[in-house]
């Protein structure tokens, strides 16, 4: 079994299945019994990992993990293999949160801005976390998983308030 990355969460039942969380927000959906750890691998319900259906506010944006989350991206199911990059492989299942800017970056088919945004927000967040990893792996890793993701994407949809 490959350990995730600490701001990821297995979905329970599950095999590949992930959630990504803002880290800051883990002892939140602790207390609130919507994640649980289980020796070093944190742990979210089938249900519960669908978040912008169970838990609205604990919502980020799955593109640049800012909140809140005000559209829902509407996608088929599909898998991520990045192994190849150090990462394991994941599931991404159903519709993805974005925030107002990754939103209607997406509603209006910018996907080169949507693509220099994440990757500019990922490479501040991870390099100051994990000196040393390069820039273009970050690169390579975001333009992989939106690729995927432009491939199964079906329509936004903006959040009702």
């Amino acid at each position: 079994m490959t350990k995730f990355p600490e701001w990821m969460v297995r979905i329970a039942g599950t095999k590949e299945g992930y959630a990504g969380i803002e880290p800051a927000l883990v002892e939140q959906l602790r207390a609130s019994g919507i994640i649980w750890q289980d020796g070093d691998e944190l742990y979210i319900k089938p249900d519960d990992a669908y978040v912008l259906n169970t838990h609205p506010e604990h919502a980020v944006c799955d593109f640049c993990n800012a909140t809140p989350c005000t559209w829902r991206a509407r996608c088929t199911d599909f898998q991520i293999d990045a192994a190849r990059n150090g990462l394991p492989s994941q599931e991404s299942l159903s519709d993805w949160a974005c925030c107002e800017t990754c939103g209607q970056l997406i509603a209006n088919d910018e996907r080169h801005k949507l693509l220099q945004r994440c990757v500019r927000i990922a490479t501040e967040r991870f390099q100051k976390k994990y000196p040393g990893v390069p820039a273009r792996a970050i690169r390579t890793n975001i333009e992989l998983l939106q690729q995927k993701f432009w491939r199964h994407y079906q329509r936004i949809v903006r959040l009702a308030n």
